[in-house]
């Protein structure tokens, strides 16, 4: 926004920021009839007293945590006089800002020593007992231990619901990470690869929020749903003019038998296929499930046989360290690069399974294979 604004003049670069992100969200899509204010979560870079009066005003609740924006907000009063208070204690004061908007300054101490302020309009949540924190520590033998924490329940409110944006990036970034596949040095492209990772990803966070209160379809990743998504796009049916389209856009939705398991020396009851809630007409060919013809059946196969051979000839990868715990690392005897790994039984070095290279490869498979030519794996 520029800063010659009204809005940026009379309330900063930060909360004209948070202010044009919610702005848009009034009524949230509901009916008017049916109008309820959102409650609007943020971290410490949007939170402040400005912030929360500004979210209200365009019809919504606000919580958020305040740590360097506390111009107007009592943080030090809270601080000193929860200084001596115990973990679990919390403090919240009430005032009225010069528009009339109620807001709550809540003070909570998780233990004995940190304080965390909270900024939050009135009606955003409860101050009663919410869920509580659960603290762990360790004990005399080095055993995790935990304990309830009490907090109120507008805090337990935020906890569980801040972090949305950060799972979000996560599944775009690091599971569907379309930008490690589309390498470019184009930048247009770069910036309309990372737009389509956020509309896949919305989608698919859409999909889980409709579909899986039924419990149907829990494990369905996202770079399965991206990949059906796409097939389903490209053959789609929206130039035919046929009055069944709603039907042929939905085959996700759609049962097929529930796909066989088998059991494996080390694992047991191995589901091999996809999840059986979704349509075999949907999945493209590079992810077909079928009883007989899957690339998941064979890769399972190929992973029991693997299992079998170095049960039955006791290959073990350990990693080489000295007496006094130094490692040791030398020349894999496959591909020359160092390694601290080696097979105990044959005492040949040999690295591990190696996926995320530009040259996969598994050394320490190719040693067993060349002491069992004969075997098949």
């Amino acid at each position: 926004m520029p800063k010659w604004s009204a809005m940026h003049r009379e309330l900063g670069a930060t909360t004209s920021c948070s202010v044009r992100a919610t702005k848009e969200m009034a009524n949230g899509g509901q009916r008017e009839s049916e109008h309820r204010r959102n409650c609007i979560l943020g971290d410490s870079w949007f939170a402040s007293v400005k912030t929360a009066e500004a979210v209200h005003e365009c019809g919504h609740e606000w919580i958020g945590i305040v740590k360097t924006s506390h111009s107007l907000f009592p943080r030090k009063e809270l601080e000193e006089k929860m200084k001596t208070w115990p973990g679990g204690m919390n403090l919240a004061m009430e005032a009225t800002t010069s528009k009339g908007v109620k807001l709550l300054a809540i003070g909570y101490k998780y233990n004995s020593s940190k304080v965390l302020c909270f900024v939050a309009t009135k009606n955003a949540g409860s101050t009663l007992l919410g869920d509580p924190y659960r603290a762990r520590f360790a004990d005399d033998y080095d055993n995790v231990r935990s304990r309830p924490v009490d907090r109120p329940q507008i805090i337990s409110t935020y906890f569980q619901k801040s972090n949305g944006i950060d799972k979000h990036n996560q599944a775009r970034q690091f599971e569907l990470k379309l930008e490690k596949h589309w390498r470019t040095q184009n930048a247009w492209f770069r910036l309309v690869t990372t737009i389509i990772g956020i509309c896949v990803t919305d989608a698919w966070k859409g999909y889980r929020h409709a579909f899986v209160l039924s419990k149907k379809n829990e494990e369905l990743p996202v770079r399965e749903f991206a990949d059906r998504l796409a097939y389903e796009l490209i053959h789609n049916n929206f130039d035919s003019g046929n009055t069944t389209v709603a039907k042929t856009l939905s085959p996700l939705l759609q049962k097929i038998p529930t796909p066989p398991t088998r059991k494996s020396p080390r694992h047991h009851n191995v589901t091999v296929g996809f999840d059986p809630c979704i349509s075999e007409v949907a999945v493209s060919p590079l992810t077909k499930s079928t009883a007989t013809n899957s690339s998941k059946l064979k890769e399972a196969q190929a992973t029991a046989v693997w299992l079998q051979v170095l049960d039955l000839h006791k290959h073990v990868q350990q990693q080489a360290t000295e007496a006094s715990g130094r490692k040791i690392r030398r020349h894999c005897a496959f591909c020359k690069n160092k390694t601290g790994w080696y097979c105990s039984t044959c005492n040949i070095y040999c690295c591990p399974e190696i996926i995320n290279s530009k040259e996969p490869r598994n050394c320490f498979k190719e040693h067993v294979k060349k002491v069992h030519p004969n075997l098949k794996i």
